[in-house]
């Protein structure tokens, strides 16, 4: 494993310790990039989706999806129309439409390694549609995570995740 990039060594920097490209995958796993190195962390997507579909995330512990029904998230998109997200306790965070355009994403994460409730922020952009969704998102089981997957729901997405610890 390479060893993790920093800009500087003060509070607030952010480390990479995660790159991952793919393409044409209908879904994508990341583990092992939650440590009790950081508390928090930051995540860049950028997703470009062949078809319509819907767009997920999930938390992963050992290699394991946690798919039950403890994702909160409420918020708010606006574009071409405006109203407010409102998911509790489903599946998955996002569930956010993509056509097949980019599909820019920043989840920002507060401490998903810790045996505590994971909390955190969702902006997403989708290019072709125009709209922007903003959340705060909650997954309610005091667990250990270290990785999450990106699932779509028809046909494929390409692109790449980055993922940083924010150094305290």
């Amino acid at each position: 494993m390479a060893r993790p990039r920093e800009a500087s060594k003060g509070a607030g920097t952010l480390v990479l310790v995660n790159t991952t490209s793919f393409t044409s995958q209908s879904s994508i796993n990341i583990n092992n990039c939650f440590s009790s190195s950081y508390e928090n962390y930051k995540i860049m997507i950028l997703a470009t989706s062949s078809t319509t579909s819907q767009f997920t995330m999930r938390l992963r512990a050992s290699g394991t999806d946690s798919s039950g029904s403890n994702y909160n998230l409420k918020g708010y998109y606006s574009g071409t129309g405006a109203g407010n997200l409102n998911q509790a306790l489903t599946t998955n965070w996002f569930n956010f439409g993509l056509n097949s355009g980019n599909a820019p994403v920043i989840v920002d994460l507060f401490r998903p390694f810790s045996a505590a409730t994971t909390l955190g922020y969702i902006n997403l952009f989708t290019s072709d549609s125009g709209y922007n969704h903003q959340a705060a998102v909650e997954h309610t089981l005091s667990t250990s995570y270290d990785g999450f997957s990106l699932i779509i729901s028809a046909g494929t997405i390409s692109g790449y995740v980055k993922i940083y610890g924010i150094r305290n």
